[in-house]
């Protein structure tokens, strides 16, 4: 069984979580399912740096949840352009270039000495665009965002 989340815990989830819930444009490209399925991950990733972080002074906490949101803000706007239209971005290198920043911003809000695994998905999600569906996309990007034991 999970420990509650203390009354700080939440307290300092309370601010990050509601500028994530509140900026729709972090998924509207998505269906709602989509979007509540990203918007969860973040949650989740959210509430991870939040128990990891109890601990330390208000101050220090704080800051570290501002950048793991601003992160995590970054990671699900490019779920969302990349699932938008797949096969039909023909400018292979902004494909690329938002593959990259999605693959280094995971790997600086997840940490970890392997990112193997990821690196594979991304590979496997280039190679599988042209051929994608939204869904399919979305679906691909988003073993990409659980191909870490974090969440």
């Amino acid at each position: 069984m999970d420990n509650p989340l203390s009354d700080e815990v939440r307290q300092r989830l309370r601010g990050v979580t509601e500028s994530l819930l509140s900026d729709s444009s972090l998924r509207d490209e998505l269906t709602d399912d989509q979007g509540q399925q990203l918007l969860d991950w973040g949650l989740a990733m959210l509430q991870n740096v939040a128990v990891a972080t109890e601990q330390l002074p208000e101050e220090g906490a704080l800051v570290i949840l501002d950048q793991k949101l601003t992160a995590v803000r970054l990671i699900m706007q490019s779920v969302n352009q990349l699932s938008t239209h797949p096969g039909l971005l023909p400018d292979e290198d902004l494909i690329n270039a938002r593959l990259v920043r999605l693959g280094k911003n995971l790997q600086w809000l997840i940490g970890g000495s392997s990112d193997r695994e990821r690196v594979r998905r991304i590979r496997h999600f280039k190679q599988q665009r042209n051929d994608s569906s939204p869904e399919t996309a979305f679906q691909l990007l988003l073993e990409i965002l659980y191909s870490d034991e974090y969440v």
